[in-house]
This record gives structure tokens, C-alpha cells and sequence, in this order.
């Protein structure tokens, strides 16, 4: 009995790491990286650099929650058959999948989700000792990315992205609208045309 917790306790356990990471490093913005990089903080550059190939960490991520699930399930059922007999094999394997789901899904992406700013520089610092540890897997891994992903560099955020910002930042308080106004006129500058804002000669004082 003792073996089947600890097996079934070290796989949620590895599985809740890996969807607080997920979650807290795809909900990091790039200017709160960028804020951390000013502070001088490592997980600033760290983190900066790793946005810039997403595909390792997520990778590496996946990889290690898929271990832990598979090794977990075939493990625990195994000694759950042991333990108690082939017929409640099917009840542990539904009370698995629940845990599974709360503890390892919707519990740790919602905390990472929710505190990924105090969260970030844990997450960076773990991300890295992932990634090197499973280089020997993640290597032919992008080499498949590359192979299967479109060429050319895309855009980070778009202005469509940034008029949205500025929006939600006037409706929550964060810019007045002052300020609101500068940032979309900005945005816009480059559907004016100069006689639309050249000033008539005779209203020249």
C-alpha cells in the first residue's frame, strides 16, 4: 500500500511542477520580462532569451509531464492490482484520472495563471536545470519542430494586440484618457495622410 501512494504521490507531485511551469511561463508578458531584465534580475534575461525559442521549454515541459502520467498510471495500476485485486483496478484508474485532473490541471494552472509575477523567477530558474537535464531528448525534438514549423520571423505583438492594451489599460484606470489617446493616434499614424494635418496658410497667425 505504502509503495502504491508514494508511486501514485510522486507522479501528481511532477505532474503539478510541470503545469505550474506551463502556466507560468506562457502567462509572463514580454514587459514584465523586460521589467525584470532592468532590475538586473537573471530570470529577466534568462526568460527573455527562452521567449525567444519557445518551443524548448514547452518541450521539455511535456515531455516530463507525459513521463510522469504514463510511468504513473502503468505503475499505480499495477501495484493497485497487487494491492487490491483485478477488479478494483477500473475504480483506481477513475479516482486517478480525477486527481489527475484537479491536482495536476486545474489547481496548478490556475495558481500559476494567477501568480505568475512572483512566480516568474522560480520558474525560470527550473526551467533551466529541466532543460539541461533533458537536452539528450529535447535535441531531436527540434530538430522535428524545425522541420515541421513555417520559416520567417513573426511579429511578437501586433497593433491590433497593442490598441487592445491600451484599451483594457483606459477601462481598468491604468491610462487616462489623456494618454489612451496618444497611444491610438500613434498607432495610427501611418493612415494619415500629411494634408490631414497640415494647417491652412491663413490660419497661420
Amino acid at each position: 500500500m505504502i509503495t502504491l501512494v508514494a508511486i501514485v504521490a510522486v507522479a501528481l507531485s511532477i505532474s503539478f511542477l510541470c503545469s505550474i511551469l506551463e502556466a507560468v511561463f506562457l502567462s509572463v508578458s514580454h514587459a514584465h520580462v523586460a521589467l525584470l531584465k532592468s532590475q538586473g534580475q537573471w530570470a529577466g534575461s534568462w526568460l527573455e532569451k527562452a521567449r525567444q525559442n519557445v518551443e524548448e521549454p514547452i518541450a521539455a515541459i511535456l515531455t516530463l509531464n507525459t513521463i510522469a502520467h504514463t510511468i504513473g498510471a502503468a505503475m499505480g495500476g499495477a501495484q493497485a492490482a497487487r494491492v487490491f485485486g483485478e477488479v478494483w483496478v477500473g475504480v483506481f484508474s477513475g479516482v486517478l484520472t480525477l486527481l489527475v485532473l484537479l491536482a495536476t490541471e486545474i489547481i496548478p494552472k490556475t495558481i500559476g495563471a494567477t501568480y505568475w509575477k512572483s512566480l516568474a523567477p522560480m520558474t525560470a530558474r527550473t526551467l533551466k536545470v529541466l532543460i539541461v537535464g533533458m537536452k539528450p531528448v529535447l535535441i531531436p525534438l527540434a530538430w522535428l519542430s524545425k522541420a515541421i514549423s513555417p520559416s520567417g520571423v513573426r511579429p511578437t505583438v501586433s497593433r491590433a494586440e497593442i490598441e487592445v492594451l491600451a484599451d483594457i489599460g483606459r477601462r481598468e484606470g491604468t491610462l487616462d484618457e489623456e494618454e489612451y489617446s496618444v497611444m491610438t493616434n500613434v498607432i495610427q499614424l501611418d493612415k494619415i495622410s500629411i494634408g490631414e494635418v497640415m494647417t491652412p496658410r491663413t490660419d497661420v497667425v
